[in-house]
């Protein structure tokens, strides 16, 4: 079980590192060519896409891949339906997205920004349905695969036109090709690795999405609230360019982020089949807990060190003043890294109604802390904000787990990793006079070398894994 989990998230994650890698490389180009202004737009815009596209998915996917992953044989009734769906409700979401940007005030390039995207809600729409078939068949390269593709548009096309005097405008249009190519992939590669949808029409089947779409589409609602809310008010209260130094920190702890998802997507199917083998599964989520634990605390602890040379490596010096939010922003990947393992197995166990409960708190702490906070805090308020509220979604989906599955308890060698982050800090204090990147190198080599032989790291497992390997290549 363990081995194949960690197959199917390094599949995907090995591919989500170098997207991420080339994404972070066009909003560095976007910014240093557009400015903050240009940032902050593009930030809006695709805060409000990411909202409505998944608003418009009704959260249906969770459902495709924990039930596809018991029954294959219904793969192709499931996505036929499932498009029908996205389809329908495109219509409705597109119109809203444009309007709350009117209802808003927004004005000029940002609602032409606004306009675009909401376009794009489509094929975002058409991809999540792939994604959901590829996850519940555990082929997660060929998300990895779409998603390249997606990122070599926009980058390529991207940096080429910035490079040759390109306007905004431009690049709206090079974002919304890319999830163009990223829907047209994603569909290629589910017909390969799944099945084609089957169009036939079964009342049953859509009888039982209408009961899951309560709960699940309030799970959706939520959960694109405590994504999009911060960017939004930021935007409405402080402007664009507070959203550009907001978006520029963002964009660093999103890789970060992604790899967690990645890695829920990667358990779901494993707990959707483990209902017969609760104690099996429960050794897997807490390991899972452990090794993403001790990963992010080295990447906050470095971080919050390096922020300033980080920020100014990557962005050039205009960007300064999205090191404070990038200090403060970072630490939000310890607290939610491990929400995707904890939201992925409630949805499995049909403890739906506890994740929904988590999404709504963080949602509503985003938003009421915002409210409360701007204008006046401006990009560190709303890192703060951000902060806060994933320490809430944690908890209560730790809660949730606690109550409804199985006993929770934090893992003895977690103890290590401040002996460890301690250590790290003096290499980067040591090295800070050297490039940054020899001071993360440095610091990350120093922190896994002394978990591994202080015993954090259970050298059992690596060894079962090389020992599998080994077995599989004979």
């Amino acid at each position: 079980m363990l081995e194949r989990l960690l197959k199917n998230t390094a599949a995907r994650s090995l591919a989500e590192v170098i997207n991420r890698l080339g994404g972070a490389l066009f909003w560095l180009l976007v910014a240093r060519v557009l400015g903050a202004s240009a940032l902050g737009v593009l930030a809006f815009s695709l805060s409000l896409f990411s909202f409505f596209m998944t608003l418009s998915t009704l959260g249906l996917g969770s459902v495709l891949i924990r039930d596809i992953a018991r029954h294959p044989e219904r793969t192709a009734v499931y996505f036929s339906h499932a498009l029908i769906i996205g389809s329908v409700t495109f219509l409705i979401v597109a119109p809203l997205m444009f309007g709350l940007a009117l209802s808003l005030n927004i004005m000029g390039i940002t609602l032409y920004a606004t306009g675009v995207m909401a376009l794009a809600v489509l094929p975002g729409c058409v991809f999540y349905w792939c994604k959901s078939i590829l996850t519940a068949h555990e082929k997660m390269k060929g998300i990895a695969w779409a998603r390249t593709a997606e990122n070599a548009v926009r980058l390529g096309i991207g940096a080429w036109l910035l490079f040759t005097g390109g306007t905004l405008i431009h690049i709206i249009w090079v974002i919304f090709a890319s999830k163009v190519v990223l829907a047209g992939v994603g569909m290629l590669l589910t017909l390969r690795y799944a099945i084609a949808p089957r169009f036939q029409w079964d009342g049953a089947l859509f009888r039982y999405f209408g009961s899951m779409i309560p709960a699940f589409s309030m799970i959706t609602l939520f959960n694109s609230l405590f994504w999009a809310a911060s960017v939004v008010l930021l935007t409405h209260f402080s402007g664009e360019t507070q959203a550009g130094w907001f978006g520029a920190a963002f964009k660093l702890v999103d890789m970060i982020i992604a790899l967690s998802l990645a890695y829920g997507q990667a358990i779901f199917p494993i707990a959707s089949r483990s209902l017969q083998n609760k104690s099996g599964y429960r050794r897997v989520f807490h390991r899972s807990l452990k090794y993403i634990s001790l990963l992010t605390l080295a990447i906050a602890a470095g971080t919050t060190l390096l922020a300033g040379p980080l920020v100014q490596f990557l962005y050039g010096s205009q960007m300064n003043a999205a090191a404070p939010v990038l200090r403060i922003l970072i630490w939000c990947v310890v607290p939610f890294s491990l929400v995707p393992v904890f939201s992925s197995s409630l949805v499995s166990y049909h403890q739906q109604n506890w994740d929904l409960a988590a999404n709504a708190a963080a949602a509503l702490s985003v938003i009421a802390l915002n409210l409360l906070l701007q204008p006046g805090t401006g990009a560190v308020g709303a890192a703060a904000v951000l902060l806060s509220a994933c320490v809430i979604f944690l908890l209560v989906e730790a809660a949730g787990v606690q109550q409804c599955m199985f006993r929770l308890y934090v893992p003895m060698q977690l103890i290590y990793a401040l002996p460890g982050v301690l250590l790290m800090w003096g290499v980067i204090t040591l090295t800070r006079n050297t490039h940054v990147l020899i001071s993360v190198v440095a610091a990350a080599v120093i922190y896994f070398g002394f978990l591994y032989f202080s015993g954090a790291l259970d050298r059992t497992d690596f060894k079962r894994l090389l020992r599998r390997k080994r077995e599989a290549g004979l």
